[in-house]
């Protein structure tokens, strides 16, 4: 009786260990928060509508070292003001637009919900915030040019996208993704992350058989006794 006791107490542990898929960095531009931080409120509705482009998109160009699935994004400002981002219109882009611009939409949405962390103080006064939203997975290919857009959907008109650590990459659309040109609103970069779930901790369709094997097993051994 001790070792079905044994066996079913390890089939519950199995069942309860069984760990989410894990959510890995594919591609990071880091927010440059030193001495050079810098960042322009034009990305959300609220302050593009100030100057008439409720549809502005602030984007990066990335590739990656290997294939991926991606399942979320995410970007970093600093708010200087008591408002939040409450969601973000997103697009990923082929960089096969001209001279190298954002091109073919290979994924994009509308409305995805915000999820808010506080990230590190940085140089200029307010709140740093990595913002991240999960997106319908799709793939991407290795070694290959791409653009990641965001618009973000707030009433907090002082919400700023954080220039990134990169040199280079930045590109804008005042028109809801028809057209862009280099750089946003002056900043060479932008903060952004890329997330994949396509490394899964462990499966719980594996945990189960190797489970219910075992018990098989236990349960011969008595039966030949």
């Amino acid at each position: 009786m001790r070792s079905g006791l044994w066996v079913v107490g390890l089939i519950g542990a199995l069942s309860l260990g069984v760990a989410p898929a894990r959510a890995d960095i594919v591609y990071q531009n880091l927010a440059d928060l030193g001495i050079n931080e810098s960042g322009n409120c034009l990305f959300n509705s609220a302050c593009a509508s100030t100057l008439n482009f409720p549809q502005r998109y602030a984007a990066q160009e990335f590739s990656l070292l290997s294939a991926a699935t991606i399942s979320a994004i995410g970007f970093t400002t600093v708010l200087q003001g008591s408002g939040y981002g409450t969601s973000a219109n997103w697009m990923v882009l082929a960089a096969n637009g001209a001279d190298g611009l954002p091109g073919t939409i290979i994924a994009s949405g509308t409305g995805a919900a915000l999820s808010i962390a506080s990230g590190s103080p940085g140089s200029r006064p307010g709140t740093t915030l990595d913002y991240s939203f999960a997106v319908t997975e799709f793939s991407l290919m290795a070694a290959t040019a791409y653009y990641v857009a965001v618009e973000e959907v707030s009433a907090e008109l002082n919400d700023y996208l954080l220039q990134g650590l990169a040199t280079s990459g930045a590109a804008e659309s005042l028109d809801g993704g028809t057209s862009w040109s280099g750089n946003y609103a002056g900043q060479t970069s932008i903060a952004v992350t890329l997330y994949s779930n396509a490394i899964n901790v462990s499966e719980p369709g594996s945990l189960a058989l190797m489970a219910t094997g075992m018990l098989g097993l236990t349960l011969r051994r008595r039966r030949n006794r």
